[in-house]
């Protein structure tokens, strides 16, 4: 794998617009801002991928957040992207990271841009949860050019043929296993059930698993039939659409340290359910719609889909969501998480963490039935919450357009 600094101007402002997400066009605070020494791209041979390495970095004004400091390889037009990032809960005024090191596999460059000769970007962003979405830190955004030569690795675009040997083995324990593989072949996705083994460095270093072995088997089984049926609801094409490849089934799923039962993985798409014994169906189905919504937004943003600007404007005046975040709200506040409609505009308290979780809460409700048929119950005294609902089918319309509002009434019946 070779790596050529390039001098491409023009190609480089069009990069800027078009990587920058909607999330991050938001106003940011005073006397904050990222510095960053130096950034160092570097071959790793033609077999072990590419690493780029940060040194130096600082941010100064964002005390108790939520900071990602995340290293994107892109196209030209911002198109296919791997992303690898780190998540610091800030506790003081000034942070210091003398060195952070992002390594992007032979085999995920591989699975996203194909084999061969590839003129590419590496891209260099710092953002912060600031007003409940993710905001860019004033000099957080950077791009190198790099000219990267991808060797053949792993399975390939595409290949969903891994997982079928555990699904098929498992066929005699149960049907369940045996509709897996139906529902695979016809969604063109994975369910991976056993040896979940992530490409995605950071997957591995952010979030902790416990793969499942024979004595989770009664737990998966419901946990599956559970899942299946959430992807059975969905059109085909929407899948494809939205570009959902894997559903992954693990135990004590684990991010940032934190209990969090599911989990995402944008380089990767696919969503992480945990198998337990304690998560009622209706539980197991808002995880599964939840996280990935969480996948559409982070793709869909950057096409001009739900919009973070326009939703923020639906919420009631004087609203707003958490200072810190999500995981603040997990870690310190687990309790109103669950709670119903606890204002005007929000489905639950999870709602108020902040967009991203609002929207995702939003998406799911529209799939389960009782969560569906008590929402509409609260529009019929809260426009800020029917104003959501309307929006996200909507933008769901726009993708695919079997979504509407008498779909919805329908499927829920």
């Amino acid at each position: 794998m070779a790596v050529v600094m390039m001098h491409h101007v023009v190609m480089l402002r069009k990069l800027c617009a078009l990587l920058l997400p909607l999330s991050l066009l938001f106003p940011v605070p005073g006397h904050a801002e990222a510095f960053l020494g130096e950034i160092e791209v570097r071959d790793n041979t033609a077999s072990s991928g590419l690493t780029v390495i940060l040194s130096d970095v600082k941010i100064e004004g964002y005390q108790q957040r939520l900071i990602t400091l995340a290293v994107s390889v892109t196209d030209a037009v911002g198109k296919e992207i791997v992303t690898e990032y780190y998540q610091f809960d800030t506790t003081q005024d000034i942070e210091i990271w003398d060195k952070l090191v992002f390594e992007f596999s032979e085999e995920a460059l591989y699975n996203r841009f194909g084999e061969g000769a590839q003129d590419l970007y590496a891209v260099f962003t710092a953002a912060a949860i600031e007003g409940g979405a993710s905001v860019l830190i004033p000099g957080g955004y950077h791009v190198r050019p790099v000219r990267l030569t991808i060797q053949a690795a792993g399975p390939g675009p595409g290949d969903h043929s891994g997982f079928l040997p555990h699904l098929v083995a498992l066929s005699a324990v149960d049907p369940v296993f045996k509709r897996a593989i139906e529902v695979a072949e016809a969604y063109n996705i994975e369910l991976v059930v056993r040896d979940y083994a992530p490409v995605s460095d950071t997957i591995k270093r952010q979030y902790s698993w416990r793969n499942l072995g024979e004595s989770d088997n009664h737990n998966l089984i419901r946990s599956l039939n559970t899942v299946l049926s959430c992807i059975e609801e969905l059109p085909a094409a929407f899948l494809s659409a939205t570009g959902l490849q894997s559903v992954v089934f693990v135990g004590d799923v684990y991010f940032l340290g934190l209990d969090v039962g599911a989990g995402f993985d944008v380089n990767e798409q696919t969503v992480i359910i945990e198998v337990n014994d304690f998560f009622a169906d209706e539980h197991l189905k808002n995880a599964f719609f939840h996280e990935y919504m969480h996948l559409i937004d982070s793709d869909f943003a950057k096409k001009g889909y739900f919009d973070n600007g326009e939703w923020a404007s639906f919420n009631p005046p004087g609203s707003s969501y958490r200072k810190t975040g999500a995981l603040a709200m997990i870690r310190d506040d687990r309790d109103f998480v669950s709670e119903e409609h606890p204002q005007d505009g929000f489905v639950n308290g999870y709602s108020l963490a902040d967009i991203y979780q609002d929207k995702a809460e939003v998406f799911s409700w529209l799939f389960i039935t009782p969560y569906y048929k008590k929402a509409v119950g609260w529009m019929r005294n809260d426009p800020f919450l029917k104003t959501k609902f309307d929006f996200m089918i909507d933008e769901l319309g726009r993708i695919s357009p079997v979504f509407t509002k008498a779909y919805f009434d329908a499927l829920h019946r």
